[in-house]
């Protein structure tokens, strides 16, 4: 509640108790957020500079997060959540709007579209319901395996980037982060 996002001219100013603590131009080329699947976090690029990293659940065996290069396609605030379920062995969607006790996936949705080859289903970046958190938390204790293949994410981080990252933003999901730290061994050691 102290925290506010003002959008004027193509920018977004971030205030907290009055004081304006970051200025973001909207423009999608100046972000990217880099999905990290085995270490399970997201990274959020400005500008080519790190400002935000934090824990993310990808998906769970059998319903691993495709990896690949996406874009931010739409956001919406109190989304309609649309649940796979299998009733009388066929696979129907059940729309669930915000508010319902089954609804799962919290304040935001940030919808993903794949950049090149296309992947069956629906994947966004989202957060839990309120309500349920305790329970996802217990369940998806290792931050890696627990969602249905969407990026989840804690309700403040993901308040922030459906508030300034703009569409058309770059999303990359990869398995292993390419620039690990790993231990040098030099050739005379070898």
């Amino acid at each position: 509640p102290r925290t506010k996002y003002v959008k004027r001219g193509g920018w977004v100013k971030l205030q907290f108790n009055g004081n304006e603590i970051a200025t973001y131009q909207s423009k999608p080329e100046l972000w990217y957020l880099l999905g990290i699947v085995e270490s399970g976090l997201m990274r959020v690029f400005y500008n080519n500079e790190q400002i935000l990293e934090f824990r993310t659940i990808f998906g769970r065996q059998g319903d691993e997060t495709p990896l690949g290069e996406y874009e931010i396609k739409n956001r919406a605030y109190k989304p309609t959540w649309y649940k796979k379920e299998k009733i009388k062995e066929r696979m129907r969607v059940r729309a669930i709007p915000f508010g319902d006790p089954d609804h799962e996936i919290g304040y935001w949705w940030m919808g993903l579209r794949k950049l090149g080859a296309s992947v069956p289903g629906s994947y966004g970046i989202h957060g839990v319901n309120v309500l349920k958190v305790n329970e996802f938390y217990k369940k998806n204790f290792d931050w890696r395996n627990g969602s249905a293949g969407c990026p989840n994410i804690q309700a403040w981080y993901l308040h922030f980037l459906a508030k300034v990252i703009p569409l058309k933003t770059k999303v990359n999901v990869v398995a292993k982060d390419k620039w690990h730290e790993t231990q040098f061994i030099p050739p005379s050691a070898a």
